[in-house]
């Protein structure tokens, strides 16, 4: 059978492993097309995009920055799950950690969830967009794939042709891209190949303010070490406030909140005697949350913090590959037969991803296509962000990761 490449999600920018039965995680259960809650989905977004991320550091620069967002991810490969079918269908469900959720499930839950973040207050802006494009002379999806993904992820629909106007649809994408994350990430694609045939995307905007913007004036150079032992003069804000934080043995972090206070930035500080991909790769995202939830507290804090700006792209072909999605990259094995008909065999040729991810003063601003005090008193514990870190952008109910970023260099914006 002739093969067709077809995906290119382009997620710009934002787990427990188990074969398809009828077992659901604890204290949850598959209620197929009635009443579903976004935790159904949460659990397993949050687990699949902590594997995501660690196995992106293994396979990046030791000392690159890295930012990744889970959530625009997984909304890209969502839309996918809807159209795979057979073997690769249950590939799918275990890499995304699913657990034998069905279809119907899955979507609804996702948009419970995605109805819920998006719901912010004054101060926040949280957005997440999705398409579909594809080519009209060579694929023909199903009317039930299309009316779930415009249902359920809101997806916009484009029928182009491909192969006679191919920089006319390249400029299409990118223009979308472009506006969904205002302009942040211009472009998602550098050229059409050839035997490309649809194109899947998700597109995640954030900007927020702190709940507790740092004074500009209390900003200053102050040096950070580098995971190669240089050091570095880097522009670091200062503030001595309350905060909620963790100052353990494993680790040190502090909670950042936001105007609207469903939302918060962990930024977390390794033991200065562990690398910070040692760090990442040995800790488990349920005991980074349950660190933060149960045995942070909060209280006065002496906080040293860098401004960063980065911009961040990789293919997730051979991350999605290890965590067991390698049949659907497969051009004879892959089956989505439940997106519709095409000229050959449909598979996935690639998936891409970008991020944008700035942190300042006044707050954080995110797109992926992912005050001083005087007193008498004794000093206040200190942390102070000098070497590199790990920082989580989520939505504290949920657990929800948004964007999950290692920062090696905050100078570098690369």
């Amino acid at each position: 059978m002739k093969a067709i490449q077809i995906f290119c999600l382009m997620t710009v920018l934002t787990l427990l492993g188990c074969n398809i039965t009828d077992e659901v995680i604890p204290g949850t259960t598959d209620p197929g097309t009635g009443d579903v809650e976004p935790e159904l989905v949460t659990y397993p977004l949050g687990s699949f995009g902590w594997e995501v991320v660690q196995q992106t550091l293994q396979r990046a620069n030791e000392t690159s920055n890295t930012v990744i967002s889970p959530l625009s991810i997984a909304a890209a490969l969502y839309m996918t799950y809807n159209g795979a079918d057979g073997e690769t269908r249950s590939a799918m469900n275990e890499t995304l950690k699913l657990n034998g959720i069905s279809v119907d499930s899955l979507n609804a839950a996702y948009r419970q969830l995605a109805e819920l973040l998006e719901n912010t207050r004054e101060g926040v802006r949280l957005s997440s967009a999705n398409a579909v494009f594809w080519d009209e002379n060579r694929v023909d999806p199903a009317e039930s794939f299309l009316a779930k993904l415009t249902a359920f992820y809101e997806a916009e629909t484009f029928a182009e042709d491909f192969r006679n106007n191919p920089d006319a649809v390249l400029n299409k994408i990118n223009a979308w891209v472009n506006e969904e994350t205002e302009g942040r990430i211009e472009k998602i694609l550098e050229e059409l190949n050839p035997e490309e045939v649809m194109f899947l995307i998700n597109a995640l905007y954030f900007i927020g303010d702190w709940d507790k913007p740092f004074d500009p004036d209390q900003t200053s150079d102050r040096p950070f070490t580098t995971s190669d032992g240089r050091e570095i003069m880097v522009p670091t804000m200062y503030q001595d406030s309350q905060f909620k934080y963790y100052d353990g043995t494993d680790f040190k972090g502090v909670s950042c909140t936001f105007a609207d206070t469903s939302l918060a930035m962990w930024f977390v500080l390794p033991p200065a005697d562990q690398d910070i991909d040692q760090f990442i790769a040995s800790l488990a995202y349920d005991d980074l949350v349950d660190r933060f939830n149960t045995q942070a507290i909060t209280g006065r804090l002496d906080l040293q913090l860098p401004k960063f700006k980065i911009n961040y792209k990789i293919q997730l072909n051979d991350v999605l590959k290890a965590m067991g999605m390698e049949i659907a990259f497969d051009p004879m094995e892959a089956d989505f037969s439940n997106l519709g008909t095409a000229t050959g065999n449909l598979y996935i040729s690639r998936v891409e991803h970008k991020t944008f991810l700035k942190i300042d003063e006044k707050g954080a601003e995110g797109a992926a296509v992912t005050s001083v005090g005087i007193a008498a008193t004794s000093l206040p514990p200190s942390i102070k962000f000098n070497r590199p870190f790990l920082t989580v952008l989520l939505h504290k109910a949920t657990k929800t990761p948004i964007f999950v970023g290692k920062i090696e260099d905050p100078t570098s914006e690369q």
